[in-house]
């Protein structure tokens, strides 16, 4: 179908995957061959898992090598039972990237269950957390899923959230 020279398949886990696109992008990587100039979304596509992702982001841009790569905007899909849908969405991303969010959308996508809505928020990479300093570079944090309250133990099951680039 002619489409090898303008797709790259990957099957990593998605922090892997994300760290993996920046450091292309920065040259960092020795192994790449051919790196995208860069991704400008993110696009975060499993909400049973997708808000657990995002603290991959926290501290990656932090390496001199990394500032002069533009920002993403990230799309994340998230499920929702609260009143609130929106505070909801933007509380729960916010905690889990460490930094209140104030630039964002959000949608209702569509319902999925009696009481249960599929969201998506969608907000600029915020610069200071993606500039932050920390011991390691889009260190994980422990999130609960969209479905467990706060303070229990972790899903062990990770699925992989699709990204989007702009150019490879």
């Amino acid at each position: 179908n002619k489409v090898t020279s303008l797709v790259d398949c990957f099957n990593l886990d998605g922090r892997d995957f994300v760290r993996l696109l920046v450091e292309k992008i920065a040259g960092t990587d020795p192994a790449c061959t051919k790196a995208p100039e860069t991704f400008g979304h993110l696009l975060m596509n499993l909400p049973a898992s997708a808000e657990t992702f995002l603290d991959v982001f926290r501290g990656l841009y932090h390496d001199e090598s990394r500032r002069a790569i533009p920002l993403p905007t990230i799309h994340c899909y998230m499920f929702s039972k609260a009143t609130d849908l929106e505070a909801d969405a933007v509380q729960r991303a916010s905690e889990i990237i460490g930094h209140p969010l104030t630039d964002y959308t959000c949608h209702d996508v569509r319902d999925v269950a009696p009481k249960k809505r599929m969201l998506c928020l969608s907000f600029p990479l915020p610069a200071a957390v993606a500039y932050e300093d920390t011991a390691v570079p889009g260190q994980t944090r422990a999130a609960p899923a969209a479905d467990e309250p706060m303070g229990s133990e972790p899903k062990t099951k990770r699925s992989r959230p699709h990204a989007e680039t702009t150019s490879f």
